[in-house]
């Protein structure tokens, strides 16, 4: 079975409203106000040399079982800190709180190319410093479907959440199926207890993420995502577990219905 992208149905309503060039083959696209351009501008080159290569990470999300775990996010952001790389924290204000709970568990939760955002900026600025950044690591969010329409390279670790319909819509995205017979659950928050309380984060790891992003940076020549040409193809390529090991998928994964077995509360 195949799902339909939730970008083809509301160009479907498009299309049936009247709309005229309403077939897809353009992408996600976001207009930004002038005034947020500027803002984002200034807050970029206060924060940044022309020369940084700048990554972002979204922590939050709407739903507790979308979030990754945070000691796994802190992994991740100290690995790129080391490297060299900067990195830029996004989300809304009620993000804030996780947002400091993940820095707490990093050991270089005060390295001077940490910059936090997360609460600071418009929704349209925060799109303006996605458009700069060269890559993106997200959960199943709001700011991932911004980054996409900014042609940011992602990313995405779905648990509760299906990919087919919802996934980041661009061929050079990368999406990170839970490898758990509950997948996906779509419940809010996960009624298992002891070890078994979101296994489907728990069993995607850091060192997988940083496999995968680390395989964008190459194809993408760390260039910002201002300067990468608009995807021409848009089906996310998906990690999943085969033979007891996570690999890329064939062509059309995404789209493809997993059944879940869903959890009984314990």
């Amino acid at each position: 079975n195949q799902v339909m992208h939730e970008v083809h149905s509301h160009y479907a309503a498009l299309r049936a409203a009247g709309v005229l060039n309403a077939d897809g083959t353009a992408g996600l696209e976001m207009w930004i106000p002038p005034a947020a351009k500027e803002e984002a501008e200034r807050l970029w080159q206060a924060h940044f040399a022309p020369t940084d290569k700048v990554i972002a990470i979204n922590i939050g999300a709407s739903w507790a079982t979308k979030r990754w775990i945070d000691s796994y996010f802190a992994v991740v952001a100290d690995t790129y800190l080391r490297r060299g790389y900067h990195i830029a924290v996004m989300g809304g204000p009620m993000d804030m709180e996780m947002v400091e709970k993940c820095r707490a568990r990093m050991e270089e939760r005060e390295h001077p190319h940490l910059h936090i955002f997360t609460g600071k900026v418009s929704l349209g600025v925060l799109a303006g410093l996605l458009s700069r950044c060269i890559l993106f690591i997200t959960t199943d969010s709001g700011p991932m479907h911004v980054g996409v329409a900014m042609h940011v390279p992602v990313i995405c670790m779905f648990g509760s959440s299906p990919i087919p319909g919802f996934y980041p819509y661009d061929a050079r995205s990368i999406s990170v199926r839970a490898p758990v017979s509950c997948h996906p659950c779509r419940i809010h928050e996960c009624p298992l207890g002891g070890e078994e309380h979101m296994m489907c984060m728990k069993r995607m790891p850091p060192d997988l993420i940083l496999q995968y992003a680390d395989q964008i940076l190459r194809e993408e020549g760390e260039c910002p995502a201002c300067e990468l040409p608009a995807p021409t193809d848009f089906e996310t390529r998906v990690v999943e577990m085969a033979d007891g090991n996570f690999a890329l998928a064939p062509c059309g994964a995404a789209g493809r219905v997993v059944r879940s077995s869903l959890p009984q509360s314990r």
